[in-house]
């Protein structure tokens, strides 16, 4: 489970994507499973492959997507040119066939409300800012942490929970244990649309003909447009909506 800290303390932070809860089974892209991670790391370098040498791409997808095949030509300078021709060829069908913007997804992320404003009437949430992002894993292509989604309207006036006073002291009950202790955690559900995925054209550049530098992707950038967000309490049930977002 996120427990998020304070807006101040949410500025420029990462929010490892581990810590995320499953994104919703109705989701078009699940970016929590790590081949999907990889496709969009491929899906990335479609503006970028005019800039993109041949022979490295060639030498990078057959090194990180087809290590066996590697492994069996590498002593044969002759089978490995043909496999390193191969591999591009494979890896630019791949990057032009991946398609992801447009697509909708959903981020499910660990929240925590914070003490009651009784002139406002609301719980402050400590929910995604304009400088935050969130972090995937990928598999074999983009690496640990490697992608990262940021939002593009990102709006603070909807880090808040509203609720009337009397209603709100009724869920703080609901939440405090036999001694006292309060639960003040809850889900922002995020529902979005991939906007754009930029992926770093030098991570593949740099594998030369040694196999050095043939990383995987690290930095890859995805941006979402934030379409609805709700407040989720602990069952799952719907505290409060936002979906004026534009």
């Amino acid at each position: 489970m996120v427990i998020l800290k304070s807006r101040e303390e949410m500025k420029k932070i990462v929010i490892a994507g581990m810590l995320t809860i499953a994104v919703s089974l109705f989701a078009e892209v699940n970016m929590n499973k790590t081949e999907v991670v990889d496709s969009i790391g491929l899906a990335g370098f479609k503006k970028s492959l005019s800039v993109i040498d041949k022979a490295a791409a060639g030498r990078w997808y057959l090194l990180r997507a087809d290590r066996r095949k590697f492994n069996k030509v590498r002593g044969d300078e002759f089978e490995i040119d043909d496999a390193i021709t191969s591999a591009y060829s494979k890896f630019t069908t791949k990057v032009k066939e991946e398609s992801f913007v447009g697509k909708a997804s959903v981020l499910r992320l660990g929240a925590e409300f914070s003490k009651y404003d009784f002139k406002k009437k609301q719980f402050p949430i400590s929910a995604m800012s304009k400088d935050s992002y969130i972090s995937f894993n990928g598999s074999k292509l983009v690496g640990g942490g490697g992608m990262q989604l940021s939002f593009n309207n990102v709006n603070d006036t909807h880090s808040f929970l509203p609720m009337v006073k009397d209603d709100a002291k009724k869920f703080m009950k609901a939440r405090k244990d036999s001694v006292g202790n309060i639960d003040r955690r809850v889900t922002a559900k995020y529902s979005y649309i991939i906007k754009s995925i930029e992926s770093p054209a030098e991570s593949i550049n740099s594998c030369n003909e040694r196999y050095r530098g043939c990383h995987v992707i690290d930095n890859v950038k995805v941006i979402g447009h934030i379409t609805k967000l709700e407040i989720l309490d602990k069952d799952g049930k719907v505290l409060h909506t936002y979906s004026d977002y534009k």
